[in-house]
């Protein structure tokens, strides 16, 4: 089928244009610096957790992104979305925009009986074949494991033969009764623990490991906080489509919250996107006087750390 589309010149990365696992939207996956191409269509969400544009499914939606990416597209893996008639319509007397997906299956059914009854037989022999290997593969597993059991047994028993009293202990190494906040060290390993507990909860995110990398929470918790927050403001400026330095995070927040430009798990509304990054907005809000108490700049980026995990993988769109 021709195209009535040119490819456009500008094309940066791969596109991938495909369904979401649950079949309820559709996804278009871009260069972060063509998303402008996704974000001139209707509907549209960013969710930083599938790295993905989200879209309602909709006819309407599916010509906008078939003329917008099918031209271009390294995958495009959608199909138009059936229209619901109501009892008692008829249809329009002109069909525009077929489907070639449609028109192919339209030719399956179309096919003979006895050819789909070859393919399902077909089908039925490859799914006894791929069982015949999964089962050969879990028998060769199971020799493996008890092989491998047989000598970490044997090696268990050498062990124990071990004059223990030959074994000298090794020091560990423990916590002060009670911890000194102006020792740098202690404060070092007190932010370290915190960070880490904090990656770990974000599933281990290389960018937010490197954005930890170069900066000091609790050390330096005013730089921690003002950096990140720059940060999150511009990549949230590029979210909404507006990336004027002058529009403060208030504005970025309201603007996504009524175009409902960031994906919500409605699953998970505890972890509403647009309540954190209030919440971080006004813990960054304490910053901006210079004459604040140190105790409460550690409370106050301790907050913000705490927070972050739940919104950094939601709006970040640069990696």
């Amino acid at each position: 089928m021709t195209m009535p589309f040119e490819v456009n010149p500008g094309k940066l990365g791969r596109i991938e244009v495909s369904e979401s696992e649950d079949g309820r939207n559709f996804l278009v996956r871009i260069h972060p610096e063509n998303r402008d191409r996704a974000k001139k269509i209707l509907g549209r969400q960013w969710d930083g957790n599938r790295k993905a544009w989200v879209y309602p499914k909709t006819p309407e939606v599916y010509e906008a992104l078939a003329r917008e990416f099918c031209p271009d597209a390294d995958v495009f893996d959608i199909r138009k979305p059936i229209t619901q008639r109501y009892p008692g319509s008829t249809p329009p007397e002109h069909h525009v925009n077929i489907d070639p997906l449609e028109e192919l299956g339209s030719m399956e059914d179309a096919s003979s009986s006895e050819s789909i009854v070859s393919l399902e037989l077909e089908q039925v022999q490859v799914m006894l074949s791929s069982l015949l290997n999964l089962t050969e593969n879990q028998n060769d597993q199971l020799t493996q494991l008890y092989n491998l059991q047989n000598e970490t047994a044997g090696k268990l028993s050498k062990l124990e033969s071990i004059d223990r009293e030959n074994l000298s202990p090794e020091p560990i190494e423990v916590l002060p009764a009670q911890l000194n906040f102006t020792d740098p060290k202690q404060l070092e390993l007190i932010e370290k623990a915190l960070v880490s507990l904090v990656i770990q909860s974000s599933a281990n995110q290389k960018s937010l490991q490197e954005w930890f990398a170069k900066h000091k929470p609790l050390r330096e918790p005013s730089a921690f906080v003002t950096q990140t927050h720059e940060f999150l403001k511009g990549q949230l400026g590029k979210i909404v489509g507006d990336e004027n330095k002058q529009t403060n995070f208030s504005k970025l927040i309201d603007k996504a919250n009524r175009g409902k430009f960031i994906y919500s798990d409605p699953s998970r509304p505890q972890e509403e996107p647009i309540l954190i990054l209030k919440c971080l907005n006004f813990h960054r809000n304490y910053f901006g006087h210079p004459d604040g108490i140190r105790t409460e700049a550690w409370k106050r980026s301790i907050l913000y750390l705490l927070h972050l995990p739940f919104v950094w993988s939601t709006i970040v769109i640069d990696e």
